[in-house]
């Protein structure tokens, strides 16, 4: 079961809270005024999470991308395969293109 302190109480006891995140691995949830305001956890744990987030916004950005083209193709029913498949692919480049200059996704080699 997760551990749930007060900030007053992760203040006062930081290096122990620490040392026990460490030792057993569990969060602890920080509460303030009665509410959860953050998380200690390991830090392998954040990179974990981290790597979730980054293969969501991937996920994400596929199916935009299909979306887009979904809608690309709907609209020009009336092209060949051919015609309809380079607007789309000139289309899914540009927003990939837009997504990563805006930050909200890279490309990372496994």
């Amino acid at each position: 079961m997760t551990k749930t302190i007060t900030a007053t109480e992760a203040k006062n006891r930081l290096g122990a809270v620490l040392s026990g995140v460490q030792r057993s691995g569990e969060p602890v949830i920080v509460e303030n005024r009665h509410e959860p305001a953050a998380v200690i956890m390991t830090y392998g744990d954040f990179e974990e999470l981290q790597g979730y987030r980054a293969e969501r916004r991937r996920h994400e950005a596929i199916a935009k991308i299909r979306e887009i083209q979904q809608r690309v193709a709907d609209r020009n029913k009336d092209l060949d395969d051919e015609d309809a498949d380079r607007i789309a692919d000139e289309i899914v480049r540009e927003a990939i293109d837009s997504m990563i200059a805006k930050g909200q996704i890279r490309f990372v080699e496994k």
